[in-house]
């Protein structure tokens, strides 16, 4: 199976406020506006295994934009199942923490921007957390992934 590399960059698009100013905000396929926030995939005792469920997405956004998938964790994912999903595994960038550094990185590499979407596990993080999160998120135009286990 061929990988194509090419990138679904977003074009910007110009757009008037209640100002009248003309303002530039970036588009996706979607949309035309900004997609930073958060999200939440729950899990359970009952619920399928975290691949079935996380490995498709995985697959579609590596090719759904020029910017990284980040993978923050205290281990790396494996190589191989990545690969058997279809995940283009030279879009996913994983960092490997430990405890509180984890909240850190998180928070970072949503505020960088360098990702489209950052992934990881939510279980440790208050409200207060997830609201800095979500501003840091709004800021990178970046989404998080964030998998809480139940």
């Amino acid at each position: 199976m061929a990988i194509s590399t090419s990138c679904n960059r977003p074009e910007p698009v110009q757009h008037s406020g209640l100002s009248g100013r003309t303002q530039t905000a970036r588009s996706t396929k979607a949309d035309a506006l900004p997609y930073g926030g958060i999200s939440e995939l729950f899990l359970t005792e009952r619920s399928p295994e975290l691949s079935l469920l996380l490995m498709p997405l995985l697959a579609h956004l590596s090719r759904d934009d020029c910017r990284w998938i980040t993978w923050i964790g205290p281990s790396r994912a494996n190589r191989q199942l990545l690969e058997a999903y279809g995940v283009d595994i030279r879009r996913v960038r994983f960092v490997t923490t430990k405890g509180d550094d984890q909240r850190w990185m998180l928070w970072e590499a949503l505020r960088a921007g360098t990702s489209h979407t950052v992934i990881a596990d939510g279980s440790a993080l208050s409200e207060e957390d997830l609201a800095y999160l979500d501003q840091a998120a709004q800021k990178g135009n970046s989404r998080a992934l964030l998998i809480r286990r139940q």
